[in-house]
């Protein structure tokens, strides 16, 4: 899979207009009347790895120096990528540097370092930023951001080759086994569309699993694996292979996965129907992969990164985050005394 991540993301960034980039952060960042902070402390989640090049990659090339804290459970990625970017340009080593990663890092001292610095970014659980948030001192700059999940929508009312779009569906749901914030948790298709595209899917990641073999499975995974499926099979059917689970619940609620390419598909009645329930998630949508329509819907998912099926894991360097600008974490941004990320 690291493999793949390099040749299809941190190449293609690498071959990109890098100092167009810097000079449209630098030069959004001036129009509101403020220059890149000079230094934030990072806190990495480190589930995937273009997540964790990109959250370096990006506010460096906006002007701002880190202090990169990996994440003790995937340290590894972070401190390739920063030996990675010095090795190529030595200059960057003045202000790109590696903090301690110990076993446990309470809250305490993750605040009091960033209240060092003057400013954070931190990606990780919500209840993990729900603590540091409320520990934050008014006046540092906070860039939170949280977990969220992905969806494909492939549009009631549209035509659509299902081979086509089963493949496309196959290759988001199978990078990164799903542990990413753009991964697709379940496929919203249109009535009578669900069960022939259902199939579809498991062919195709059956087809897709010897290109990208799923990673190890740990136990706990496991068997929440096999409670999804047992669900499935009560209120629908499951069509499974070695390395994966479709879950086709035309009437279900939609359903969290517990990932490692377990992916639930329902139908809607139309395309509002699937809109409104791709709105009731909020915040927790990151992403859409588009099978139709797709400026329909960009305007009915305002903030929501949509792009077409199967280019959900491939953002370009310059995607929006979070609805925000791709250099939000370079941007000083202070925490106002309630606790919240207000503007200065």
């Amino acid at each position: 899979m690291m493999r793949w991540a390099i040749e299809t993301t941190v190449a293609a960034d690498a071959a990109a207009d890098l100092e167009g980039f810097a000079l449209r952060a630098s030069a959004a960042i001036a129009r509101h009347g403020g220059e890149p902070l000079p230094a934030i402390l990072l806190v990495l989640a480190g589930n995937v790895p273009t997540a964790v090049w990109r959250a370096i990659v990006r506010p460096l090339l906006a002007g701002t120096g880190l202090l990169v804290r990996p994440s003790r459970w995937d340290a590894g990625l972070a401190r390739w990528t920063v030996r990675a970017l010095c090795h190529a340009e030595p200059r960057l080593a003045a202000s790109l540097r590696l903090a301690p990663t110990p076993a446990r890092v309470p809250h305490a001292a993750v605040v009091r370092l960033a209240t060092r610095i003057g400013a954070l970014a931190a990606y990780g659980s919500d209840s993990t930023l729900d603590a540091l948030r409320a520990r934050l001192p008014r006046g540092v700059c906070a860039h939170l951001h949280g977990h969220g999940m992905g969806a494909v929508l492939v549009q009631p009312g549209v035509a659509f080759d299902v081979e086509r779009a089963a493949r496309a569906i196959a290759l988001d749901v199978a990078a990164y086994d799903q542990r990413g914030c753009l991964s697709p948790a379940f496929v919203i298709a249109g009535r009578h569309r669900g069960r022939s595209l259902a199939v579809a899917v498991a062919a195709a990641l059956e087809r897709i699993g010897s290109m990208l073999p799923r990673g190890p499975v740990p136990s706990p995974v496991a068997a929440s694996l096999a409670r999804y499926r047992d669900v499935a099979c009560a209120t629908g059917e499951v069509f499974c292979g070695r390395d994966h689970i479709v879950a086709y619940e035309p009437d279900a609620p939609l359903r969290a996965t517990p990932g490692w390419r377990a992916v639930q598909v329902v139908e809607a009645r139309n395309a509002d129907d699937a809109f409104e329930r791709l709105l009731g998630l909020g915040k927790t949508l990151k992403c859409v992969g588009v099978v139709g329509d797709l400026p329909r819907a960009r305007r009915a998912l305002p903030g929501v990164y949509c792009v077409p099926a199967g280019r959900m894991q491939t953002p370009p360097l310059d995607a929006p985050q979070d609805g925000a600008p791709p250099w939000i974490d370079a941007v000083p941004v202070a925490l106002g005394a309630a606790g919240h990320a207000s503007s200065p």
